[in-house]
This record gives structure tokens, C-alpha cells and sequence, in this order.
């Protein structure tokens, strides 16, 4: 019975400490986005299937609608909203993916340049020998 009395005592002074906490909904969002910013950062490995299943686009379609829904009970503006984030969330990787392979190119290009021009200097450089020689 102790264990539960001071349990008890312990969760009053918090609760009494910590009201502000509990009455801002903003402090409440961002203790649950960084606690599931850490959470995230400190998962498990999921099976494959489950990896499968969150990686479709239409579980996250639907995973979204749902929380949207769950927030604010309008069933058409959540499809419309988790609609538009996926479509968002796709044009930005695509665009990622296309800014990378245009500075792999770059790199690519100004790396055969580099080889053309050390290439062209050891012919110099060859050259030169000759001519010395001769």
C-alpha cells in the first residue's frame, strides 16, 4: 500500500507542477511531435511484410484520411487533404531525385574533363621529354 501512496503523492506534485503542460495545446503537440521524432529514431526493425504494407501508397492514403478524420470528423476534406499531401510529399521526391541525377551528371562531366586534361598534360609532358632528348 505504500508503494501505491507515494505513486500516488509523486503523480499530485506533477500534476499540480506541471498543469500548464496539460492545459496548452501547443505544449501538448510539440511533447508528442518530439517524442515521436525519438520514437521513430529508436524503432525496432519491422518485419518485411509490414515494411511492404507501410511502404503502399494506398495504406498511406488511407492511414492518413483516417487520422485526419479522427481529427476533425469531415470525411471529404480528409481524403481531400491526404490526397493532396501524398501528391505534395511524391513532386517533392521526384524533384529530389531529379536534382540528384542532374549533379551526378555535373560530376560525371567535370570528371572526364579533369581525365582529358591529365591526359593532355602527360602527352605535353611527353612530348617535352623528346624534344629534350633530341
Amino acid at each position: 500500500m505504500e508503494r501505491f501512496d507515494s505513486f500516488k503523492q509523486f503523480n499530485s506534485v506533477v500534476n499540480k507542477n506541471l498543469s500548464w503542460v496539460h492545459s496548452n495545446t501547443i505544449v501538448n503537440y510539440l511533447i508528442v511531435l518530439i517524442l515521436g521524432i525519438y520514437f521513430i529514431q529508436a524503432r525496432p526493425k519491422l518485419p518485411s511484410y509490414i515494411e511492404t504494407v507501410f511502404k503502399s501508397g494506398w495504406f498511406r492514403f488511407f492511414g492518413i484520411a483516417f487520422v485526419l478524420y479522427l481529427v476533425n470528423k469531415d470525411l471529404q476534406l480528409s481524403i481531400i487533404v491526404a490526397g493532396a499531401f501524398l501528391l505534395l510529399i511524391h513532386m517533392a521526391n521526384k524533384q529530389e531525385i531529379e536534382n540528384m541525377s542532374f549533379a551526378a551528371r555535373g560530376n560525371m562531366a567535370s570528371l572526364r574533363v579533369q581525365q582529358v586534361q591529365k591526359q593532355q598534360a602527360q602527352k605535353v609532358a611527353q612530348q617535352n621529354q623528346t624534344n629534350e632528348q633530341n
